[in-house]
């Protein structure tokens, strides 16, 4: 019975203890000095401070595994807000309470669902007893748990037409919860007033006349903008999130690049207004001078599958399908000023501080030879960060990116080409890797103008000329060729993110197909990808504080990603590979990967007090990550941790292989499979 008792915070393993007061022997002096000296804010840190140490993330190790509570894949975790308990959902439709005292045994019921959890969470204030869900059954459940009872009391909403990818809630507003859904739709809801579904659906679909589904809860309804009338597009919605300290604005990521932020004060219910968003970000190699004559863009927009904001409200961690995570300042305001690199302080003199720099270009010049790529532009920004005024440095960094070329590679190389002609105006190679980048990001009308300018000032340039002719094609064919929103800018294909979370395991014994009724194969799987907007890229900011690689996020469309450290000092997230990556927030440096998951991880919780981390994926199991390992381990920039990253960007190239035609022929084909699976059931019964 899940109300039967009490539940206590996880008791410390001895190995946790002995490892807090290693790392903290020296801090703690400090620390019990300032709470006795000073009152306030020293003595609110104390507690927290002793937790949490940097070095925490070099010590993270498998502590416990949580198994038995469920036979699926297990998709979406959420801590309560004192970290006394977590809540999975799974494929299997059931809902687990985990309580972090190891001595506690796990809560699972029937959530009413009748296909696969993407979304659960406690409602705040709630003495964990109300929990929402969402799920691909088009359905969102309130369960209310009561004393004694095995089996929560199931409210079920019907409003939204197409899968249910992410609830949220709000602390300080306890009475409210939101669902968010690939019908384009945010719909609130409060605890507090009767709901009756009144759906406006044909055949599982918005109907041309009325995009609320006949529900009177719609808060925000995210539309093609470019395409007008009744047959209006909708943004299929992967990620929501409230700001946690500016309460008014929410986050919103669907099935293209920007992330938008809508500020909820001017925002009212009921209405099917299009509100526009009050700031967007995306990153910026897919701003407004991206696209081709015909008004497309070169390559079709990634999706972001996960969206979050930081403790303090003013960062915003955004995981995206088929790329990498970038990190946005929500009151950031340049379209300009790109900057993915911080600076690391400078060693003591100029003369140490130069010669370091010039040992280091040589081994990355060594690795650029051995076409070590990644090894050389690893070495290049330990360089830059030792001399960031020297533009052969950014100019070679400039053309070891353009070689590696993975996703977002460009538009640093073309970064990195533009600073280095700004710190020596003469460089000539600079001016070359330039056209190079202006190249390989498909903006064959710019490199053309630069190369041509170019020419003027270095006439004996060689092989300039044979560019200049190579891009006068490619411009001339660019404007000829027919829509090419199914290429990548690299030349690969469009990302391929399939709904086949929990496929394999189907049927579950118990849960039967039968329950999702008239549903149709177009309500299983998400509509199709709208063709790009330039209405709404002209005013994205591009201003990205930092992009973090590593992991490959194309299997899922439900990976999470997530700030972690008591100042939030590093972001982490799942991966295709089954590892989790954490990364240092301020250098981008890639710092720990370890394995996690037999084959995906896609849920990422961190746990709002203790260094300890919760994980889940296509295992039926939950994980819990702890700092308890004797020894630090450090993965920085070693050869096993290219050869992981490596691996990543190569699997993100090949995955992304297949056409949009054969995507969307395997989705009908999977359609199909469940209806297979429903006639099959049915006939048994």
């Amino acid at each position: 019975e899940y109300m039967g008792g009490s539940v206590l915070h996880r008791a410390s393993s001895p190995s946790l203890c002995t490892v807090i007061g290693r790392a903290k022997m020296r801090d703690i002096y400090h620390l019990v000095e300032d709470r006795m000296l000073h009152s306030g804010r020293a003595s609110e840190l104390f507690n927290p401070q002793t937790r949490w140490h940097k070095s925490f993330v070099h010590r993270l190790v498998l502590d416990r595994t949580i198994a038995n509570i469920h036979r699926g894949c297990v998709n979406c975790l959420a801590w309560n807000e004192t970290g006394t308990r977590l809540v999975s959902g799974s494929d299997d439709t059931k809902i687990a309470i985990i309580p972090y005292d190891s001595s506690a045994a796990p809560f699972v019921f029937q959530s009413g669902h009748a296909a696969n959890i993407f979304g659960v969470k406690f409602l705040p204030e709630s003495c964990d007893s109300v929990i929402v869900s969402g799920a691909w059954d088009q359905q969102v459940c309130l369960h209310r748990l009561h004393p004694g009872s095995a089996e929560p009391q199931i409210s079920n909403y019907h409003c939204h037409a197409a899968r249910v990818k992410e609830v949220a809630v709000e602390a300080s507003s306890p009475c409210l919860f939101w669902s968010a859904g690939e019908d384009g739709t945010v719909r609130q809801f409060d605890i507090r007033q009767p709901h009756t579904c009144r759906n406006g659906r044909r055949n599982g679909s918005l109907t041309p006349s009325d995009s609320s589904g006949g529900c009177c809860n719609v808060l925000l309804c995210v539309k093609q903008s470019s395409c007008a009338g009744p047959r209006m597009r909708h943004k299929a919605i992967k990620s929501i999130t409230i700001n946690p300290v500016f309460t008014n604005y929410m986050a919103v990521a669907a099935s293209d690049a920007v992330v938008r932020i809508y500020d909820r004060r001017m925002m009212s219910i009921g209405s099917d207004s299009s509100t526009e968003p009050v700031k967007s970000f995306a990153p910026p190699h897919l701003s407004k001078h991206y696209f081709t004559a015909d008004g497309q863009l070169p390559f079709a927009p990634v999706s972001s599958t996960h969206v979050i904001f930081n403790g303090s409200g003013r960062e915003v961690l955004v995981n995206y399908s088929g790329e990498h995570m970038y990190l946005f300042g929500l009151f950031d305001t340049s379209v300009d000023n790109i900057s993915y690199r911080a600076p690391i302080p400078k060693i003591s003199t100029q003369q140490r501080a130069r010669s370091t720099a010039d040992a280091l270009k040589e081994r990355a010049n060594s690795a650029f030879s051995a076409k070590q790529y990644s090894l050389a532009v690893a070495l290049y920004d330990e360089a830059i960060w030792y001399c960031p005024d020297n533009a052969v440095l950014y100019s070679n960094r400039s053309t070891a990116l353009i070689r590696r070329n993975w996703f977002g590679d460009a538009q640093l190389a073309l970064d990195d080409a533009e600073t280095a002609l700004r710190l020596d105006s003469n460089y000539e190679k600079a001016y070359y890797r330039k056209i190079l980048a202006l190249k390989q990001l498909h903006r064959y009308s710019d490199a053309l103008s630069f190369a041509q300018h170019t020419l003027t000032l270095f006439p004996d340039m060689d092989r300039l000329g044979e560019l200049c002719r190579l891009l006068q094609d490619m411009v001339t064919n660019q404007t000829q060729r027919p829509n090419r929103s199914d290429t990548r800018s690299n030349g690969h294909p469009t990302p391929l993110t399939l709904a086949t979370e929990g496929i394999a395991l189907w049927p579950f014994p118990g849960v039967s197909f039968l329950e999702l009724g008239s549903l149709s194969s177009s309500d299983q799987q998400p509509p199709a990808d709208s063709p790009p907007d330039p209405q709404l890229y002209e005013h994205i900011v591009t201003n990205v504080r930092q992009r973090f690689v590593g992991h490959c996020n194309v299997g899922t469309d439900i990976k999470e990603c997530a700030f972690f450290g008591f100042k939030e000092e590093f972001v982490l997230c799942g991966s295709d590979d089954g590892r989790i990556f954490i990364w240092d927030k301020k250098s981008g440096a890639l710092l720990r990967h370890f394995e996690a998951d037999e084959d995906v991880v896609n849920s990422i919780q961190p746990h709002p007090i203790d260094p300890v981390i919760a994980s889940s994926g296509i295992e039926d199991v939950v994980k819990l990550w702890s700092p308890t390992s004797e020894e630090p381990l450090d993965q920085h920039n070693t050869e096993e941790t290219f050869e992981v990253v490596d691996d990543n960007q190569q699997r993100m190239k090949s995955d992304m292989q297949m056409p949009l035609s054969a995507v969307r022929i395997l989705e009908e084909s999977l359609a199909l499979v469940h209806r297979g699976a429903l006639h099959s059931r049915g006939h048994q019964a």
